[in-house]
């Protein structure tokens, strides 16, 4: 898969050239490439959902599509932000009127929403991710996350039924309605925590928070230091503590650490130039755990391209239209997309971007020093190295609170 990733890296401007060069065996034995070509399909300023992929047109390619040269089709899924999902609750309830202020009125935006993917779109829509960027403060006893769910469950009906009367529904006052919703929402949560791509997303994103963390606190004791000492330190760590190297991780510590030292327009970047970000503050880990959020999204977007209908080999799903805030959004256009590939047999799906050619040639130094005996694939790790991570990450985040006590101490005392 490593000689598949290399051709990807390359530039390429049709499909022809990228079929040229990969090993027929891939497509033959059920490998699929979606590739986005610098075609760019515009898009109204007004509307309220935005190409998630900074309109590039995603091109699919796989056996019969580099035979045929015809392209495969791509259905696009909405993804749902995190505030309009956090809101339906309150939105199918008495208490709408909340969520309107001088400044913002959130009930136009999801009434918008609601009706742009049952009369514009007519797509399908995603709310898995909810499970994961909620798991933490649901295993934290919170009733939050089960409402998010039940409230989801209530849209889901909705939008399969088209049903334009929606601003009449207000379940969340009627406990008899309602307890329908909560209970399917409690079976779901239990049997999404109990499946085993749960179990694989928890500990892959723990290990994604683990080197941001890690980045983090060497960035923010000393900015001023070289690009070298940071990653020395941060890769020596990874070499300590991790089985496997965790590339994808690495990559945006390296990515926001080049916009930082770059003094590329901090606008452009948005989600990585915050104030708690850029340095040591009260809300800077908050900050950091949402941003590990935000970052590892794309693994999970990587799964669509796996999901297929019966019968439709040349079918997959992209989250191709995002309600996500405009800021965010520029920020991902701004880190584009070059690639994404799959190989059933080794379940192994990636995410190509842009620049990576360029990290792996700053990696490969890196790499040679800390990792010149190093078999990928090899490595199995254990509940043990789970639990492992957890601790490390309860010593990095004391560390941060004892570094922000510390700076708060000497400002008090000058």
């Amino acid at each position: 898969m490593l000689d598949i990733k290399r051709v990807l890296l390359d530039e390429h401007n049709s499909i022809e050239s990228i079929a040229h060069k990969i090993p027929p065996t891939f497509f033959q034995t059920g490998g699929v490439i979606i590739n986005f070509f610098g075609n760019e399909k515009i898009e109204k300023s007004a509307e309220i959902f935005v190409n998630f992929f900074g309109n590039r047109i995603p091109i699919l390619l796989n056996a019969d599509t580099v035979v045929t040269k015809e392209n495969g089709i791509i259905g696009q899924k909405v993804f749902f932000d995190t505030n309009f999902v956090s809101n339906l609750p309150k939105y199918f309830s008495s208490d709408r009127y909340k969520l309107k202020n001088d400044k913002n009125n959130e009930v136009i935006r999801i009434e918008k929403i609601i009706e742009d993917v049952i009369n514009k779109y007519n797509c399908s829509y995603d709310f898995n991710f909810i499970f994961f960027e909620n798991m933490r403060e649901y295993e934290n006893d919170s009733f939050h996350p089960i409402r998010k769910i039940a409230a989801m469950l209530v849209l889901k009906e909705v939008i399969d039924n088209k049903n334009m009367e929606f601003r009449d529904i207000r379940f969340f006052d009627d406990i008899d309605k309602i307890e329908k919703y909560i209970g399917e929402s409690k079976e779901l949560w239990k049997s999404y925590l109990e499946s085993e791509m749960m179990q694989v997303f928890k500990v892959n994103h723990i290990l994604h928070y683990l080197v941001l963390l890690r980045f983090y606190t060497i960035y923010w004791r000393n900015p001023n230091q070289s690009d070298e000492d940071i990653f020395n330190g941060l890769v020596s760590f990874v070499k300590k503590n991790f089985k496997k190297i965790p590339i994808k991780s690495l990559y945006f510590c390296w990515k926001i650490l080049k916009i930082y030292k770059s003094n590329l327009n901090s606008n452009d970047f948005s989600m990585f130039t915050e104030k708690p970000l850029m340095s040591l503050k009260t809300k800077s880990l908050k900050r950091l755990h949402a941003l590990s959020w935000d970052t590892y999204s794309y693994r999970f977007f990587e799964t669509f391209s796996t999901e297929k209908f019966e019968d439709k080999p040349n079918f997959v799903y992209l989250p191709l239209l995002t309600s996500l805030d405009n800021n965010m959004v520029k920020t991902i256009n701004n880190c584009p997309v070059k690639a994404i590939y799959y190989h059933p047999a080794s379940l192994n799906v990636e995410m190509v971007f842009d620049d990576e050619k360029e990290f792996s040639i700053f990696f490969s130094k890196y790499a040679e020093r800390y990792y010149s005996g190093y078999k990928p694939f090899t490595a199995v790790e254990t509940d043990e190295d789970t639990q492992k991570y957890y601790s490390l990450v309860a010593v990095l985040e004391e560390l941060c609170e004892g570094m922000l006590s510390f700076r708060k101490k000497s400002i008090f005392n000058t």
